[in-house]
C-alpha cells in the first residue's frame, strides 16, 4: 500500500502580523501536484492542520477545498490533531466523514479503535492518535505511573487491541527527543508536562531551552518570496532577487 504523509500544515499562521494563507494555497495545490504523480492509496495528515485551536474561517476554507481535492481523487485520507488543534473541533461529524474516506482522530477517552483498509495483501490497520499530554491519559489508566509523555503514550499504545499478524500504521504527533531544530522551526520553552527534563519540546522536535531573548526567527521574508514567485509565474515575467535587510529584523 502507497502512502503519502504530510503534517504541520499550520493553515492559518501568521508571521509578524504577515498571513501566510496564499502561500499555504499554493503549496496544496503542489501538494496535491505531487499526489497526483505518485498516486497513492492513502494521505496521512499527522496533526498540526491549523496553527490555533480556534482557527481563521479563511483557514477552515482553504482546509476544507484540499479536503475536497483528496475525495475528488478517490483518496482515503486519515488525519489526528496536533498540539496546536482542537482535538473536539479536528473530530467534528468525524462518523460522518468516515463514509466518504476521510478519517479523522476522535478526541480521547480512553481508547483508539483502528481504521482497516484492504489492498491484494491483506489488511492494513491504521490507529489514529491525537495529540496527548500526560495530564489527559492519568484519568484512564489510574494504575499506570504516567509522568511524562513517553509514559502516556507507552500506556495508551499498551492498551490498543494491536494484532500484529496484520500491517498497523500509528498516525500521531508526538514529542521526539534528541532531535535537532529545523531552521524553519520556532523556539518554544515547551509546557510543564516534562519539566523535570533539562530540554523542552513542541511539535515533532525538541528544542534546547530558549536562552538568549534576542534569538527571534522570522520567515516574513521567505513567505514573500514564494509569493512573488508564483505571481511571477501567472503573469510570465521574471523575479529579482528578493533580500532581507536590516530594518525588517524584530526583536523582543
Amino acid at each position: 500500500m502507497k502512502l503519502i504523509h504530510l503534517s504541520d500544515l499550520h493553515l492559518g499562521k501568521r508571521l509578524n502580523e504577515f498571513s501566510l494563507v496564499e502561500d499555504q494555497a499554493y503549496i496544496l495545490e503542489e501538494c496535491l501536484r505531487v499526489i497526483d504523480a505518485e498516486r497513492p492509496d492513502a494521505v496521512l495528515l499527522a496533526g498540526d492542520l491549523y496553527d490555533k485551536s480556534v482557527p481563521s474561517a479563511e483557514a477552515v476554507v482553504l482546509f476544507d477545498s484540499f479536503l475536497v481535492g483528496l475525495v475528488q481523487r478517490g483518496l482515503q485520507v486519515f488525519a489526528v490533531s496536533g498540539n496546536h488543534d482542537s482535538a473536539e473541533r479536528i473530530s467534528f461529524a468525524s462518523r460522518i466523514l468516515d463514509a466518504n474516506g476521510v478519517h479523522f482522530s476522535r478526541a480521547f477517552a480512553g481508547t483508539v479503535e483502528p481504521v482497516t483498509l484492504q489492498d491484494s495483501f491483506g489488511e492494513v490497520r491504521f490507529w489514529l492518535l491525537p495529540f496527548l499530554k500526560p495530564a489527559l491519559v492519568r484519568p484512564h489508566y489510574p494504575d499506570a505511573e504516567i509522568t511524562d509523555y513517553t509514559a502516556a503514550y507507552r500506556a495508551v499504545i499498551a492498551n490498543m487491541q494491536i494484532d500484529r499478524s496484520v500491517r498497523n500504521v500509528l498516525v500521531a504527533h508526538a514529542f521526539v527527543t534528541g532531535a535537532v531544530r529545523s531552521e524553519s522551526e520556532e523556539v518554544s520553552v515547551g509546557g510543564a508536562d516534562n519539566g523535570a527534563h533539562s530540554r523542552a519540546s513542541e511539535h515533532h522536535r525538541t528544542y534546547p531551552l530558549l536562552r538568549d531573548a534576542s534569538e527571534v526567527f522570522l520567515l516574513r521574508s521567505q513567505a514573500a518570496e514564494v509569493r512573488d514567485r508564483r505571481r511571477t509565474r501567472r503573469e510570465g515575467g521574471t523575479l529579482a532577487a528578493h533580500g532581507t535587510s536590516d530594518s525588517e529584523a524584530g526583536s523582543l
